[in-house]
């Protein structure tokens, strides 16, 4: 458990770091080389957040739930339980789709209602909403627990 808090802990500093000011350099051009947090952004970048196809990483932007996901799967954790989650609202072709299908039903917010489905209930995951903070932490707690972690 004191493993899983300690990460639980770096990770949500990291991504507080992604909510803040902006610059120019390192992998991106709107993260100073003098930012407070250049050096967090340059050290997650090439394994578990990437910045946009215009070469910035948008420090100030709030995080959708797409984007949280995408996070969560960048980990590449083992998985012990769950399984894939098939949206709605999530196309077959977006660049998040392996993400929200795989660690979607970890975040909070997410939700399912009754219908004439097959599965009897049609899921909802919200991709472009932005996620609160205590719903990526869900995620990030749900997800360590299923990979075995505690």
């Amino acid at each position: 458990m004191k493993r899983i808090i300690a990460f639980l802990l770096t990770v949500s500093a990291t991504f507080s770091m992604m909510i803040s000011t902006a610059g120019a350099s390192g992998y991106y051009s709107d993260v100073s080389d003098d930012a407070w947090y250049n050096d967090a952004v340059n050290t997650v970048t090439p394994f578990y957040m990437n910045g946009y196809e215009d070469g910035t990483f948008r420090p100030e932007n709030n995080v959708t739930r797409a984007e949280a996901a995408q996070i969560l799967y960048n980990f590449k954790l083992p998985l012990e339980y769950g399984g894939e989650t098939i949206f709605s609202d999530v196309p077959y072709d977006a660049w998040y789709f392996p993400a929200a299908s795989w660690n979607g039903s970890f975040i909070g917010g997410s939700k399912s209602t009754p219908s004439n489905s097959p599965l009897g209930y049609t899921a909802y995951f919200y991709p472009n909403e932005y996620i609160t903070r205590e719903d990526f932490a869900v995620g990030l707690y749900n997800r360590f627990l299923a990979s075995g972690m505690n």
